[in-house]
């Protein structure tokens, strides 16, 4: 009966997307008020450490297992009944944090790494600070969890990654997944900075995230002011000021791929890039006007060697500053021109302008569908939940 359990509540966390579920039992329950380090440091590597109901002491030692050793509720305990103080893990390894409210933290510093790092169902009351200081993948996880009304880390990020001016000739091994960035908060929702190579930003949701009066800080949903061959795929923006940053002058080569970009008005320019090697936008949606914007706005030099394909750009390119399109390549779009190009308005299964992800679908008939290079359809083919409407995962766990 246990093994049918542990199957069928397994099928259910892949179903609503809760990655990333412990099953194992617990190790060490600790009640409220306990020093979670220090039952970490005690418990065998591999282990589970389980918090009662409470709130717990800020988590600040460098604790190193030999094999991932989860901290997580009780069973039958909430994320939002365990409140951790904070996070700061140093150059720990082998930890996830697992469906609890924390109130940020920080991962590595700045001349050492923390390593095999994850947190997963995470409500963060505070910033996260990720380092990125040396030369390695240092598999660095944030998925399911939310970074709402929320000030600036290490970064002007909520959630910010800082490559410490490393020359990194390796991916560094941070995803973040599955996330909720915003509503509101004075911060970017994620900021990479210093050089930080490969950082993958899936399936996420930035909402609400709106510059008002946040100056002299940013509140872009991202922003990149060193970041080297970033990952963005799958992910939603709608309603905030910008989307994606990336006129630093110090980053490059960007993949941009089955994003929904959504603009209110306020900001068209829903991805700005400056500087060369501007990198690759495939089956990317921008609608009620969205646009991307090409130039030169901080003097980084123009954009060069674009692959832009299979994209719907309802408010078509935004070229400054002389910008030129003669080292793009530009084919299979709706809204752009250029190599087998695609006329008229497309029509979504949401209506004229969806309210919700799944909504920017291309609707049966409409133009688009089915006419990428790729045989799919025009714009991003694959769609996330709102999640920002979703509960917390629950605290799943067979004993």
């Amino acid at each position: 009966m246990k093994t049918y359990w542990s199957k069928a509540l397994l099928l259910v966390a892949a179903l609503f997307g809760f990655s990333q579920i412990s099953f194992a039992a617990c190790d060490m329950t600790l009640s409220s008020g306990a020093n979670v380090a220090s039952a970490v440091t005690n418990v065998a590597s591999g282990g589970t450490v389980c918090l009662s109901a409470g709130s717990y002491p800020a988590f600040g030692s460098s604790v190193v297992k030999s094999s991932m050793t989860t901290i997580t509720p009780a069973p039958g305990v909430t994320q939002s009944q365990v409140t951790l103080g904070s996070a700061n893990v140093g150059t720990s390894q082998n930890l996830q944090f697992e469906n609890m409210t924390i109130g940020g933290g920080s991962v590595g510093t700045g001349s050492s790494p923390g390593l095999h790092i994850h947190f997963v169902g995470i409500k963060f009351t505070g910033p996260l600070c990720i380092n990125n200081p040396t030369n390695i993948n240092q598999d660095t996880l944030v998925d399911s969890s939310t970074f709402a009304g929320l000030g600036t880390s290490c970064t002007e990020g909520r959630l910010g990654v800082n490559g410490n001016n490393v020359s990194h000739s390796v991916p560094s091994g941070i995803v973040i997944s599955n996330n909720v960035f915003g509503p509101g908060g004075c911060s970017d929702g994620i900021q990479i900075v210093g050089g930080a190579n490969g950082v993958q930003m899936l399936n996420n949701e930035f909402v609400g995230i709106k510059q008002g009066s946040c100056d002299p800080v940013h509140a872009d949903p991202i922003q990149f002011y060193g970041a080297i061959a970033p990952v963005v795929t799958g992910n939603y923006f709608h309603g905030n000021s910008t989307g994606i940053m990336s006129a630093g002058c110090n980053g490059s080569n960007g993949t941009y791929t089955n994003n929904v970009f959504v603009t209110d008005g306020e900001y068209p320019d829903q991805i700005v890039q400056t500087g060369p090697n501007g990198g690759t936008y495939d089956h990317n949606t921008f609608g009620n006007g969205a646009k991307i914007r090409f130039g030169d706005p901080n003097h980084c030099g123009l954009v060069t060697n674009v692959t832009l394909t299979n994209n719907i750009m309802s408010g078509g390119l935004d070229l400054t500053e002389g910008q030129g399109t003669s080292t793009f390549k530009i084919s299979y779009n709706i809204g752009t021109g250029g190599a087998n190009a695609i006329s008229g308005t497309p029509t979504y299964v949401g209506g004229s302008l969806p309210s919700t992800w799944t909504g920017w679908q291309l609707a049966s008939g409409s133009v688009g569908k089915g006419a990428a290079s790729d045989g799919k359809d025009v714009g991003a083919t694959t769609f996330g939940p709102a999640r920002s409407d979703l509960p917390a995962p629950s605290n799943l766990r067979v004993q």
